[in-house]
Order: structure tokens, then C-alpha cells, then sequence
């Protein structure tokens, strides 16, 4: 009898930490949310990069928000070339607004690129678009950044949490998530199948200060078994987070 006890109890998976593996009703509670409630991104909880060079994240519990040096997560859909432009230029602006054009396919962009106080929405190209070029910052100084905001939306599983959070990461830190993401496919790894371990750096800029830049380092894999789990749930979520426009909730 001890025996079989003991063989059911090494079969018995061991906890990840992460809630939506680990408890058996969030997979099809949060599929519910989406698909019956209509949950959208205005409604994610949003893990935002600092400025000025910290290296701490504020993370939202349910006790308030609390600094946290790294956060564990499961990378469920990452949505890249999103494109961002404000008429009224955010370094001045006090209170930025939805943006007056955005792209959500780095290719075509909706609503209106230009200065022109008598312009129409429209759709226009961005390869063509001057704001999209190195160079038409208008920040000042002689920065050789694109007015036009770039980002990669990264979406992930607290350890916590049932419903996905929601990371953008600024043009500053696309190279970090296109790295992790080429180094774990050229190990056959996907990243819904794995841990990261989401990070912050402080960096100096160009003009004298400190920006934060986001690391990503691996984890770990997950048991077999809860591999397939989120690999599964990852596939039956692209189609709402796909469809997202974290955008329209940009003065956050």
C-alpha cells in the first residue's frame, strides 16, 4: 500500500505556480470571459515599462501595486509592428489622447498623418509616411528617432493570474523580444511552452538621461502536460488578442 501510494504521488503533477495551469476550471473560465463577456484589452491588467532608467516594475495585486525587480510569466501571443502617432507631439502634450493614426500591421496606417488642422481620417502608407522616418522626431535635439511610435504587444500569464496581462514594449526594447523569441525557436521552444523571466535594465540615452529597457531571460520549461495546456489555450486566444487595439487606451 505504501508503495502504491508513493508511485501515485510522483505521478501526481507537480504545481507550476501559475493559476491558469495549475487550477483545472481557468482555462475554460477565461475562454469564457472572452468569448461570452467580451473582454477586451481595456480590461487587461497592463504591466507598464518605467522611465527614467528604474529597474522595477509596479505589478498590480489585489492589495495595490507593489515594486517588483522581475516577474515570472507564460508568453501566450506576442503581436509586433504596431504603429503609433500623435499630432500633437506627446513631449508637450500634458494629457496624451488616442492617437491620430495608428497602424496595427506596420503597413497601413488609419486616421490622420499629417499637420493639417483641415485633414480627413484616411488610410495611408506607412513606408511612405514622414513621420515614420529616422529622423522626423520632434522631440529636439538631433535624435535620429521616427515620430511615429513603434511597439511589440506582448501578452503573458502572471503566476496569479487567470486573465492574460498585457506588456507593450516601446521601440527601445523590440530587439530585446525579437531576440528571446528567435533564440527560443531556434532552440524548439515556443514561448507559451516555457517560463520567462521579465526584466528591466537601466540604459543611458543618447542625450545625457536613463531609459528602462526591458530583458527577457528563460525560465525553464514546462512539464509536458502543462506545455500542452497553454500551447492549446494560446492557439483558442489569438483570435480575441489578435484582434485587440491596446492603442485606443494609450494615455495609460
Amino acid at each position: 500500500m505504501d508503495a502504491e501510494k508513493k508511485a501515485t504521488a510522483i505521478a501526481k503533477p507537480m504545481e507550476t505556480g501559475f493559476a491558469i495551469i495549475d487550477d483545472p476550471r481557468a482555462r475554460e473560465l477565461v475562454l469564457g470571459a472572452f468569448d461570452q463577456m467580451g473582454i477586451s484589452d481595456f480590461q487587461l491588467t497592463k504591466l507598464k515599462i518605467p522611465g527614467g532608467g528604474s529597474t522595477a516594475f509596479m505589478v498590480e495585486t489585489l492589495e495595490g501595486e507593489v515594486p517588483m525587480q522581475e516577474v515570472e510569466g507564460v508568453i501566450i501571443y506576442l503581436k509586433g509592428q504596431q504603429k503609433v502617432w500623435w499630432k500633437e507631439s506627446i513631449d508637450v502634450s500634458s494629457s496624451p489622447s488616442e492617437p491620430d493614426c495608428k497602424s496595427t500591421d506596420g503597413k497601413r496606417g488609419y486616421g490622420i498623418n499629417t499637420l493639417d488642422d483641415d485633414a480627413e481620417p484616411g488610410e495611408h502608407d506607412c513606408m511612405k509616411c514622414h513621420w515614420n522616418q529616422f529622423g522626423s522626431t520632434r522631440s529636439g535635439g538631433t535624435g535620429r528617432g521616427k515620430d511615429c511610435k513603434d511597439s511589440t504587444h506582448v501578452f503573458f500569464f502572471q503566476k496569479g493570474n487567470r486573465l492574460p496581462t498585457l506588456l507593450t514594449a516601446p521601440a527601445t526594447s523590440i530587439s530585446v523580444v525579437n531576440s528571446y523569441y528567435m533564440k527560443l525557436l531556434d532552440n524548439g521552444k515556443a514561448p507559451e511552452e516555457v517560463i520567462t523571466k521579465i526584466g528591466l535594465e537601466s540604459v543611458k540615452g543618447g542625450g545625457g538621461g536613463s531609459y528602462s529597457k526591458l530583458t527577457l531571460t528563460y525560465g525553464g520549461d514546462l512539464e509536458p502536460e502543462a506545455a500542452t495546456a497553454t500551447s492549446e489555450l494560446a492557439k483558442q486566444l489569438k483570435p480575441f488578442l489578435g484582434s485587440f487595439d491596446a492603442f485606443s487606451d494609450s494615455s495609460d
